[in-house]
């Protein structure tokens, strides 16, 4: 019944190979036991991955990544095979929620900047690794500097791994300017990590 679900779906798009979490999906959709946990303990670190990659923070991306899993856990039976992979159909609803994170974190800083106008106490993070925590800063401080379309390229394609065509279609962009903005990203970031050492070159 599975494997004759994705033989009907896959031949009308040439271009979608049935993958191992597509494969799980459609068995989670039919039976919902063990194949659905599976599904997700296999899904998680690809998208923790690529949550990091967009800059949420290390702190909250486990959240994002659960909050993921729980709308697709929510939304599994709509999950459609013949419309592209299970990784694709994750990796869209991973940048909507960045998203939504992203403009949730500037409505923050906007509203802690109004505190401390105010001279409102605002409570204090806990300690962290420095090193760790300086890892995590040169990292955040070079994605940065990308534009917010070439951070979710890189996201994806780069880091997450999806080919240019599911990076394409998640983003709703064709794989030629996947390919484009990918090779831009990478300039911009070997730019700025020369920056630094040049600087340093020229000052010694």
């Amino acid at each position: 019944m599975i494997d004759a679900r994705l033989e009907a779906a896959v031949p009308s798009r040439p271009d979608i190979a049935p993958s191992d979490l597509t494969r799980l999906a459609v068995a989670a959709q039919a039976r919902r036991g063990e194949e659905e946990d599976l599904l997700w303990r296999q899904a998680r670190p690809r998208l923790l991955r690529i949550a990091l990659a967009l800059r949420i923070p290390a702190a909250d991306a486990p959240d994002i990544v659960q909050d993921v899993l729980i709308a697709a856990h929510r939304a599994l039976a709509r999950f459609d095979p013949a419309r592209g992979t299970f990784e694709r159909w994750l990796g869209a609803i991973l940048v909507r929620r960045a998203r939504n994170f992203e403009r949730s974190r500037r409505r923050r800083s906007l509203f802690l900047d109004a505190l401390r106008a105010l001279r409102m106490p605002i409570a204090a993070r806990a300690p962290v690794d420095l090193e760790a925590a300086e890892a995590r800063m040169l990292v955040d401080r070079l994605l940065g500097g990308l534009s917010a379309s070439q951070r979710e390229v890189v996201a994806l394609y780069e880091i997450g791994g999806f080919s240019a065509d599911e990076t394409a279609g998640i983003l709703r962009l064709t794989p030629a300017g996947v390919r484009s903005i990918a090779r831009d990203a990478r300039r911009r970031l070997a730019e700025a990590v020369r920056g630094p050492v040049g600087a340093a070159t020229e000052e010694s």
